[in-house]
Parts: structure tokens; C-alpha cells; sequence
């Protein structure tokens, strides 16, 4: 299974963000990007449970979400609505 894009929002600086790369399973996944891109962002969304500093614009109304989209026509999507405690 091979995911085809990532979608993140509401999470630190980023809004929306759509990151439309082919990601291989066991495979060595490398983001490059200048300062202040998001890639601490993209990497703080693997948590979707967000410390309130890292609500998009400290916004703590807003629901942060990640979407896959993978190559078997699946598509993941996980926010903390979805988080049952």
C-alpha cells in the first residue's frame, strides 16, 4: 500500500496543506524544504491529540485533521472529534 498524498489542517502554522508526493512502505521517505515551510508541523500532526500550542493560530476551536490518500483508493482521515477518551 503506497500513500499518494497527505492532506493536514489546523495544525501550528499550517491551515491547509496538501502534499501530493508518493510515500513507499519501508522505504526511506526524505522531506526537504526551506525554513518555514511546516515540515515541524507535518511532524507534530502525526499526533492528532495537539498540546493547545500547537493549535493552528493557538485557535482552539479549530479541529485538527489528517487525511491519506492511498493507492488502493482508500482514503484515511483522523481528527480529535474522532478521539474518544
Amino acid at each position: 500500500m503506497v500513500i499518494n498524498s497527505i492532506t493536514i489542517e489546523n495544525v501550528k502554522g499550517i491551515e491547509r496543506l496538501e502534499i501530493k508526493q508518493t510515500i513507499q512502505p519501508n522505504r526511506p521517505n526524505i522531506l526537504i524544504a526551506p525554513n518555514g515551510f511546516g515540515k515541524s508541523s507535518i511532524a507534530i500532526a502525526n499526533k492528532i491529540e495537539l498540546e493547545d500550542e500547537n493549535m493552528h493560530n493557538g485557535n482552539k476551536a479549530l479541529t485538527p485533521t489528517i487525511s491519506l490518500k492511498l493507492s488502493t483508493g482508500k482514503e484515511i482521515e483522523e481528527n480529535t472529534a474522532n478521539i474518544r477518551i
